[in-house]
């Protein structure tokens, strides 16, 4: 992955992991940030803060998301819709390590797909994960009353419905502009393609023959 893609997915995924980080600590404890603080130093930590959770909070988020969308209930739902996409993932990785080889404007774009797919995920999760911040945040530190914490939880849980739509919806998209980029370039190389395997029936593979 380009670096300044893989770094903005990361920061904005961070940024996400510690919004509701916050809203925990500061719902639970008494703890603030001082006031006379320079804003450098400020703009330091949450940069750093949002490194570091990115980096942990977006393997976890694409775990969770995993087992989320492989749950039964779920699968049900995605199927009259029309989205998901259930390529092996070690084909989706071995038509990536191929297309990425020439480094093109092709494989870039790809790329780019992929990361708003990671994000996007990354948000459905973040957004799971707001939802009981944000509730115990306004019980325990205002007064604003049981109607409008119910309100505001139930409309950070249908945001984190409308980005798991779209997160399968740019999923969907991606893997199969990447599985034909991934057949032009098979004819474009067949030797190299013949040592590659796809899906075949079910979840078994067979290898690429070079005149496909």
């Amino acid at each position: 992955m380009p670096a300044p893609a893989e770094f903005a997915q990361i920061i904005v995924i961070g940024l996400g992991a510690e919004a509701w980080l916050l809203l925990y600590l500061v719902a639970f404890g008494s703890w603030r940030w001082p006031a006379d603080v320079p804003e450098g130093i400020v703009l330091f930590v949450v940069t750093a803060a949002s490194i570091i959770l990115g980096v942990l909070f977006d393997r976890i988020a694409d775990s969770a998301y995993t087992t989320f969308r492989e749950w039964p209930p779920v699968l049900r739902l995605l199927r009259p819709l029309k989205i998901g996409e259930n390529t092996p993932k070690g084909m989706v990785a071995r038509m990536r390590l191929r297309l990425n080889e020439s480094d093109s404007p092709r494989s870039r774009f790809l790329e780019y797909q992929r990361t708003r797919f990671r994000i996007a995920r990354a948000t459905t999760f973040n957004l799971v994960m707001m939802a009981p911040a944000v509730g115990l945040f306004l019980g325990l530190r205002t007064d604003v009353g049981a109607g409008p914490i119910v309100i505001a939880v139930l409309l950070i849980a249908l945001g984190a419905g409308l980005s798991f739509y779209t997160a399968e919806r740019i999923g969907t998209a991606w893997v199969r502009v990447l599985s034909e980029a991934y057949r032009h370039w098979a004819r474009e190389n067949p030797e190299k393609a013949a040592d590659d395997v796809v899906p075949s029936h079910g979840a078994t593979l067979r290898s690429v023959k070079p005149k496909c």
